[in-house]
């Protein structure tokens, strides 16, 4: 693609800009962005990636905020349902959370951890316990019907 076209096609020819015709262009966008004229047109050229970026920022927290604000709406109407639906014998509201969302997971702690761990340690024992007392019964009783069938 030539330096003039803009685009898939090369039918679209990109127009010349002066420099006064883009910076008009664009310097509604940094100012909707939070830049002031002053920075716009004295500050540093840095600058201008660190309002993109900050906005940028901005635009996903909003995002993320609007999203758990569904979710919220979305699990307080799950728990009202039960009230207006026909067959429904028991007309009574589910629970509705008890705490906030975590939008953060939670610091935790070395003992935290190392508790954490013994209780994985602890299930993983008893399901190779159970796992082992199970194959112990079936070969018990397998040897238990072959010594009857045997007689």
């Amino acid at each position: 693609m030539g330096s003039s076209e803009v685009g898939y096609f090369p039918s679209q020819k990109k127009e010349e800009q002066s420099y006064s015709e883009i910076i008009s262009r664009v310097c509604p966008d940094y100012l909707a962005m939070g830049m002031t004229l002053e920075e716009f047109w004295h500050g540093d050229s840095d600058y201008f990636e660190y309002v993109r970026k900050a906005h940028k920022l901005r635009c996903q927290h909003e995002n993320y905020n609007a999203w758990l604000q569904g979710a919220y709406i979305y699990n307080a109407l799950q728990c009202v349902a039960p009230m207006y639906r026909d067959l429904v014998k028991d007309h009574r509201a589910d629970k509705y959370f008890t705490e906030p969302i975590e939008i953060y997971p939670k610091e935790t702690t070395a003992a935290e951890k190392e508790r954490a761990e013994d209780v994985k340690e602890l299930e993983n024992q008893a399901t190779i316990r159970a796992w082992v007392d199970r194959a112990n019964r079936l070969y018990s009783e397998k040897h238990k019907e072959g010594a009857e069938n045997g007689k």
